[in-house]
């Protein structure tokens, strides 16, 4: 065999296994999520933004939180018919094997070799400012996402059964909505993102209940554009408020506890010592594929040290944190919350002489916890976004 006829053969034979490598690449993504999803443990959450231990709960666990959901359960039942579609979108969407990491490793080739950002997961705003993109958060913004009646219906319907269930049983109930960055820093959006209608679900949702209904929903949009005059209250590069943000929001709850327990005494900033700590983990930079950059989060602590204790739960199925503290104004508090209500969390359990906090969100909270902790306040923080993909669900506690 001539030199030139085996040059060829080499070129058909790498050509081939080249192709053959390609195949098989293709096939292994394909699959890998499929076999990763029968074959991993239960995923739990990392609690925390600065460490994986109980000492730094004051920072909130990890925005990143996404624990495997059960199969969702068809029955029968119009209603299970009718949500069957989307409880199993629900159910992908948190179970999918390596999503994450699909995602980092495509933020990252679109933000290193193309020079652009992935818009639909972060907006690139003014002087460096970075939001959120995705759960409808733009959309919501631009006022081109709105309720339905029949939704606001819906969410009136939730809020009051659940507070006159927890009323019959001597429970006080408060329905928390921590505002989405953009709300309260839209002069960090780009311009090219305008505002098409100037009421967001947030807006309706208030306007609602407001003419409609009885039931109370604190509402923390004024009294965080307000303070954001004297200090920064939410982080450039996170989608989250840093610990000022956070301090301002337990105000607002610790006010409204005030008025059903006068003797409980709402911390001021005065009582505390603000500081600066390096953010190991910034959440809108690693969906951009740059979880190696560096920030500085403020964090907010009482002068004197935090008084209640604070540790894990060990229940294998739900991420849980109890507290305690002996000389707490208030019996027991059943706080259901999501990565928001967790940078709060140290500074509300003072108030309680045992609390359970239960990341839940908008999905409402599990009428077994109230009957089995039987507290004296059920407190639910969701983060406006929660408003754009999620409906809360009937209480099976009827």
């Amino acid at each position: 065999m001539g030199p030139f006829r085996l040059l060829v053969r080499l070129v058909k034979n790498a050509r081939r296994g080249g192709q053959f490598a390609l195949i098989v690449l293709f096939l292994l993504i394909l699959y890998l999520p499929g076999v990763g999803m029968m074959i991993r443990p239960p995923r739990a959450p990392v609690y925390s933004v600065m460490e994986e231990d109980l000492t730094s709960l004051k920072q909130g666990w990890h925005s990143g939180w996404e624990a495997n959901r059960p199969l969702p359960k068809l029955t029968w039942r119009l209603s299970s018919i009718l949500a069957f579609p989307k409880d199993l979108g629900e159910y992908f969407r948190y179970n999918f094997a390596f999503r994450r990491d699909f995602i980092h490793w495509h933020t990252k080739l679109v933000g290193d070799a193309m020079g652009k950002s992935s818009s639909q997961t972060v907006v690139e705003g003014k002087h460096g400012w970075l939001f959120l993109g995705e759960h409808g958060t733009i959309q919501d913004y631009r006022g081109m996402l709105p309720f339905s009646t029949q939704q606001l219906q819906e969410w009136q319907q939730a809020l009051e059964s659940r507070r006159d269930w927890l009323a019959r049983q001597g429970i006080h109930y408060l329905f928390v909505v921590c505002p989405d960055k953009h709300t309260i820093y839209p002069e960090y959006m780009p311009d090219k993102i305008n505002r098409v209608h100037a009421q967001t679900r947030l807006d309706q949702l208030v306007r609602h209940l407001k003419e409609h209904s009885n039931v109370q929903i604190l509402d923390l949009r004024t009294t965080l554009l307000e303070f954001k005059k004297i200090r920064l209250c939410y982080q450039p590069q996170e989608s989250h408020w840093n610990g000022v943000g956070a301090f301002v929001g337990y105000q607002q709850i610790a006010e409204r506890l005030h008025a059903w327990y006068p003797d409980l005494r709402v911390a001021a900033m005065s009582d505390c010592e603000i500081s600066k700590q390096p953010n190991k983990l910034t959440d809108l930079l690693r969906l951009q594929g740059r979880a190696d950059t560096r920030t500085i989060m403020d964090i907010i602590s009482p002068i004197g040290g935090f008084p209640a204790k604070l540790w894990q739960d060990t229940d294998p199925a739900r991420q849980l944190v109890r507290s305690s503290c002996s000389d707490a104004p208030i019996g027991k508090a059943l706080v259901v919350c999501d990565s928001f209500g967790t940078a709060m969390m140290r500074f509300l359990a003072m108030h309680f002489r045992e609390a359970l906090f239960v990341w839940g969100g908008g999905d409402g909270f599990l009428a077994q916890d109230v009957l089995d902790l039987k507290p004296d306040v059920v407190i639910q923080e969701i983060v406006e976004r929660a408003l754009c993909d999620t409906m809360p669900k009937p209480i099976p506690c009827q």
